[in-house]
């Protein structure tokens, strides 16, 4: 019987039905590597899904660094300038009281 099933399918000894056993496992075949094919890009993209993701969080945390270090130097450059100020405004009353 297994000797039949190879013959049919490969060398169509059954008329119509072996071309249509034929055509069908012809069409599994390009069913399967379709799927394959599928499957090949959908891991790809989910490789891909993971570098971006990890590129932004690296990114995120660059610009949080660079964020922190700016109000850094906003805040140190502005605090002589506020205490200038204010000894500014205590310099006209210092000479008032004097």
């Amino acid at each position: 019987q297994a000797n039949k099933c190879a013959q049919n399918g490969r060398s169509g000894g059954g008329g119509g039905e072996s071309e249509t056993e034929v055509a069908t496992s012809d069409t599994q075949e390009r069913i399967l590597r379709a799927q394959q094919a599928i499957i090949d890009i959908s891991n790809r993209n989910t490789v891909e899904l993971e570098n971006l993701s990890q590129l932004v969080v690296t990114q995120t945390s660059k610009l949080a660094n660079r964020s922190d270090a700016m109000l850094g130097l906003l805040k140190s450059s502005r605090q002589p300038d506020i205490a200038a100020s204010t000894q500014g405004r205590r310099h006209p009353v210092d000479r008032h009281n004097v």
